[in-house]
C-alpha cells in the first residue's frame, strides 16, 4: 500500500509534457495542426492544455471559437490565474489565448515564458500534455520554447522554399550540444512517397551539417476543408471523428506520446559516432572539416544554406 501511495503521489507531480508546435515559415499551418493536435489528444481522453504563444498571430482563440478576455500576458505577469485564463475549447480542451507582440523584449521574454510554465506546471488539475503554438521563424522567443519542450514538431511543406527555412530554423534555435528531440511533420502533401522524400532530404541535410538526428512524425495530406476557420464555427473536418485528417492526426498523437513517454530516450551527441558517419544515409563519409558550422549568435544563418540549396538540388536530379 505505501508503494502504491508513493506511486500515486509522483504521478500527481509529474509535470506535464510540453509539446512545441513551430514552423520554419508562416503559411505551412502550424497553428491549425497545434489545434488539431490538441483535439485527437484530448479525445484519447487526455487532459490538453493548449497555448497560444505565437508573438505574431495570437489567432488560436478565433480559430477556436472561444473568448480571449485574458491572454498569455496576464498569466505570466501574474495578474490572474490559470484557471481565470484558460478557457475550455472543442473537444474539451482548454485554451490559454496569445497575446501577440505583448512581448518585444528579449531581456524579458525567458522570464515570460519560464512564469507561464510554472504556472501550468503547478495547476490543481495536472495537465498530461501542453501543446504550444510557438509560431515560426527564429526568434528568441521561439528558442526559449524549444529549450523548454519535451519535443518539438517542426512543420513543414515539401516544397524546397519551406524546407530550407525549416533547416533555417533548426541551426539557429536547436543547442548543438544538447538538441531537442525534433519530429518533423509534412504538411498538405499529396502522396506519402512525397512526404517520405522531403523528410529524407531535411534529415539528410541535418546529419550532415549540424551533426544530429531528425525523427519523422509522418505526414498530413492535403485536405480542402481544412482552412484557417473558426473550428467551433462550422469547420467540419475536426468533429469527422472517421476523416481521413482526424485518422491521420490520431497517428501523429500516438507518435508523439510515445516519444514523450520514453524517458529513457537516449538523444544523440552533436558529433556523430565514426561508425554512425560511414552508414550510407547518415552523412558523407570522411572529413567534415569542410561542412558550415554555426555563426557567432545573433548572426545571419541563411547565408551559408548555399550547400544545404546545392544538396537538395542534388537529390532532384537523383
Amino acid at each position: 500500500m505505501r508503494q502504491q501511495a508513493e506511486r500515486l503521489a509522483e504521478a500527481a507531480q509529474e509535470k506535464p509534457r510540453i509539446i512545441a508546435v513551430t514552423g520554419g515559415k508562416g503559411g505551412v499551418g502550424t497553428t491549425t495542426v497545434a489545434i488539431h493536435l490538441a483535439i485527437v489528444m484530448a479525445r484519447q481522453a487526455r487532459r490538453v492544455l493548449l497555448v497560444d504563444a505565437d508573438p505574431d498571430r495570437a489567432d488560436v482563440a478565433v480559430l477556436c471559437g472561444v473568448p480571449a478576455d485574458h491572454d498569455l500576458t496576464d498569466l505570466a505577469a501574474r495578474r490572474r490565474t490559470l484557471a481565470e485564463v484558460m478557457v475550455p475549447g472543442p473537444d474539451g480542451i482548454f485554451v490559454v489565448p496569445g497575446a501577440g507582440r505583448a512581448v518585444t523584449s528579449d531581456g524579458t521574454i525567458d522570464r515570460f515564458h519560464q512564469r507561464w510554465i510554472a504556472a501550468v506546471s503547478a495547476a490543481e488539475e495536472p495537465f498530461d500534455y501542453v501543446v504550444v503554438d510557438t509560431g515560426n521563424g527564429s526568434a528568441r522567443s521561439v528558442k526559449v520554447l524549444w529549450e523548454a519542450a519535451d519535443l518539438v514538431l517542426l512543420v513543414t511543406t515539401a516544397e524546397l522554399p519551406s524546407i530550407i527555412d525549416a533547416y533555417a530554423s533548426i541551426k539557429t534555435l536547436a543547442e548543438r550540444t544538447a538538441p531537442p528531440t525534433i519530429h518533423t511533420l509534412i504538411n498538405r502533401v499529396s502522396e506519402p512517397a512525397v512526404a517520405y522524400d522531403a523528410h529524407g532530404r531535411l534529415a539528410r541535410a541535418v546529419w550532415r551539417f549540424l551533426g544530429f538526428h531528425l525523427d519523422s512524425a509522418g505526414h498530413l495530406a492535403v485536405d480542402e476543408d481544412l482552412a484557417d476557420t473558426s473550428i467551433a464555427g462550422g469547420c467540419p473536418v475536426p468533429a469527422a471523428r472517421r476523416s481521413r485528417l482526424s485518422r491521420e492526426v490520431g497517428q501523429l498523437a500516438r507518435t508523439l506520446q510515445t516519444a514523450t513517454s520514453d524517458r529513457a530516450r537516449r538523444r544523440p551527441s552533436a558529433e556523430p559516432t565514426e561508425a554512425v558517419a560511414d552508414q550510407g544515409e547518415s552523412g558523407p563519409e570522411g572529413d567534415r572539416s569542410d561542412l558550415p558550422r554555426s555563426g557567432p549568435k545573433g548572426a545571419s544563418h541563411k547565408s551559408d544554406l548555399f550547400p544545404l540549396v546545392c544538396q537538395l538540388a542534388g537529390d532532384e536530379k537523383n
